[in-house]
């Protein structure tokens, strides 16, 4: 493949493929958490509001990004402004990957520009990513993963480059930026430790200091501010007595087994996936036994295949050690594979790149990725149209789920189909009859009394 000497070029390829996957995402409905989090909270509704907020709320930045899209509605849909700024988030988190890939120590052999260009229309592509790009409120993972993706580019660049304020001050002001959006980009430090494990040169702990110190210490800054919290505290302590350590081990290795399948075969995606709390080993030894064998493969290839070691490392490390200690209230969810998948399709990438000298093979092969990928997402796309086509597409992969259908009658009951909804609340009691949400919505369909008093909502 020539060398593409524009970098203009290379973010109209990414704009163009992105307006191709995803033009349908600019009509879509808010869904589900999207209401809780914007349309029915009003503290993202002013300026004055949110800055109230700010000192002692959530993800200040994250809302910032919500009140300024509410305050400028794009066209005669506020929904439009949301999903452009989703879509552009989409295209910079897709051009980092790109421009990390070209400083990655790749072999001679492999075209590293194809590889980089390749790797990051994966990106934008892959299917399992339109939970993070077209779910409105799914931008707490893209926006995150954007300012985390940029500090470790700024940190990578300072090395390369010996330029101490690109590795310090800008890769430090892009990780406080990605904290002020969720809290888990927490595990950025541990990523530039990975990096220097797989690409670094020398590796001391006096030397990682000296090049670190400001990521930890904004680390520190962050645990102590999260610990002040009042907010944080209590969704941490909620969190962590949740289930006990060996619970949310056995739950998370499952939920990593699952997360896996998602990205290397995409043709189940699902915004509620119906996964067990696991408490015996037995219900997840063969995981284990594969979790083991994987990490043994990333071991032994650190020497000669580095960059396949760190995309084993990074997956693991994004998604398993913080939620052992801090189990997710969903165990899983398909936006978490935003930011832990990308490494993976650059080794696919490599693996194209490098696989004979048969200019054909390897254009065939391009295609065939893309055309599938985007074909899934295109797919995908449709279901967030409506609240009631995403959770009908729920209801395919969690046929079991009490909550799922729950959804799907309140989507229902706001669109007027009242039967349908009736039945849909129906099917939720009786898939768990503790489910007192549903109940309560039936209660309000119907007018029928309630043995006692349950809250409203989805």
């Amino acid at each position: 493949m020539p060398r593409i000497k524009h970098e203009s070029l290379i973010v109209a390829m990414l704009t163009l493929t992105i307006l191709a996957v995803y033009w349908q995402a600019l009509s879509g409905a808010f869904q589900f958490d999207d209401y809780n989090v914007i349309v029915d909270y009003s503290k993202v509704h002013s300026l004055s509001s949110w800055l109230s907020d700010s000192l002692h709320g959530l993800r200040p930045l994250l809302k910032l990004t919500y009140t300024l899209n509410w305050l400028m509605p794009v066209g005669n849909s506020r929904e439009t402004g949301f999903h452009l700024l989703n879509l552009l988030i989409h295209l910079g988190c897709a051009y980092l990957i790109y421009r990390l890939v070209l400083r990655m120590p790749l072999p001679g052999t492999i075209n590293k520009q194809a590889t980089a260009i390749l790797s990051s229309l994966l990106f934008v592509l892959h299917p399992a990513n339109t939970e993070a790009v077209t779910y409105i409120s799914g931008r707490s993972s893209s926006l995150m993963t954007l300012f985390f993706l940029a500090s470790l580019l700024a940190y990578v660049y300072g090395l390369q480059e010996d330029k101490r304020n690109w590795q310090s001050g800008w890769s430090g002001l892009f990780f406080l930026l990605s904290l002020l959006v969720k809290e888990t980009a927490i595990l950025l430090p541990f990523t530039l430790l990975l990096w220097e494990l797989c690409f670094g040169k020398v590796w001391s702990v006096r030397g990682l200091v000296k090049k670190q110190w400001v990521h930890w210490c904004l680390v520190l800054l962050a645990v102590i501010a999260f610990l002040l919290s009042g907010r944080h505290w209590h969704l941490m302590m909620d969190s962590a007595s949740t289930h006990n350590l060996s619970t949310n081990l056995y739950s998370q290795i499952n939920a990593v087994s699952y997360l896996v399948s998602q990205y290397l075969w995409p043709l189940h995606l699902n915004i509620d996936p119906d996964l067990p709390v696991l408490t015996t080993y037995s219900a997840v030894w063969k995981e284990i036994f594969g979790l083991m064998l994987v990490t043994l493969l990333a071991i032994f290839s650190l020497k000669k295949m580095p960059w396949l070691s760190f995309a084993i490392f990074w997956f693991i490390l994004l998604l398993l050690p913080l939620y052992i200690f801090l189990p997710r209230l969903d165990i899983a969810n398909d936006r978490q594979l935003y930011l832990a998948g990308w490494p993976l399709l650059v080794v696919i990438a490599m693996w194209v790149s490098n696989i004979g000298k048969q200019f054909y093979l390897k254009l065939g092969l391009v295609l065939l990725l893309i055309a599938s990928l985007g074909t899934i997402s295109i797919l995908r796309n449709q279901d967030y149209q409506s609240e009631i086509a995403l959770w009908q597409s729920a209801i395919k992969e969690s046929p079991n789920k009490s909550r799922v259908y729950n959804n799907l009658g309140f989507a229902y009951d706001q669109a007027g189909e009242k039967e349908a909804a009736k039945q849909a609340y129906e099917k939720a009691i009786a898939l768990d009859s503790g489910n007192w949400l549903a109940r309560n919505n039936l209660q309000k369909l119907t007018d029928l009394p309630l043995d006692e008093p349950v809250q409203t909502g989805k």
